[in-house]
């Protein structure tokens, strides 16, 4: 028996304790301010830290030397590793040369138009597009990435810019020059 406090005592204490939502309700001027300065700075972040899209490419590549199209009936032996083949294509791609070379591409797109061009015109790229983008070579070379799969013969290249044709432009650039460097 329970001499010192009686039962209805202890279910009054029980309902008088406060509960978080209590708390929060008592402080609510204090939760307030500190979700209001959560807001502000979410939204100082997304208007001082510049967007960036990246529009990335894919390509496979095969090694000259692997193929038994005009050696029929020959054994094609030795050659090089076709990982390192891969890996040699990656590097070609990070070379400043190609990124010469898709420079002079945007810039010969940029100041001709699609008429002038006529074949040499790329079919995904359109006059509106191409006006007034210009893209240096070192910008290239900083705004590329380069990736490529140990278990198949893929190369992805990226390329990040501050709008979405911009980027695509980029990573196709790099790609048609690649093409223009190696054959």
């Amino acid at each position: 028996m329970d001499t010192l406090r009686p039962r209805e005592f202890d279910e009054i204490a029980a309902l008088e304790q406060p509960s978080i939502v209590a708390s929060m309700w008592r402080y609510r001027w204090l939760v307030a301010l500190i979700v209001a300065i959560f807001i502000g700075l979410g939204v100082a972040f997304q208007a001082y830290v510049p967007s960036a899209f990246q529009a990335t490419a894919e390509m496979v590549v095969e090694d000259p030397r692997a193929s038994q199209l005009f050696n029929v009936g020959e054994m094609v032996t030795g050659g090089q590793n076709p990982q390192r083949y891969v890996a040699d294509q990656v590097e070609i791609l990070q070379s400043p040369r190609v990124a010469a070379q898709a420079e002079k591409l945007v810039t010969t797109w940029a100041s001709t138009g699609s008429e002038a061009l006529g074949e040499d015109w790329p079919g995904w790229l359109s006059d509106a597009d191409i006006a007034g983008v210009s893209i240096p070579q070192d910008e290239f070379l900083s705004s590329l990435s380069i990736s490529s799969s140990r278990d198949s013969n893929q190369i992805e290249v990226s390329f990040t810019a501050d709008t979405a044709t911009r980027a695509r432009i980029g990573a196709i650039a790099i790609v048609e020059a690649y093409q223009d460097v190696r054959f």
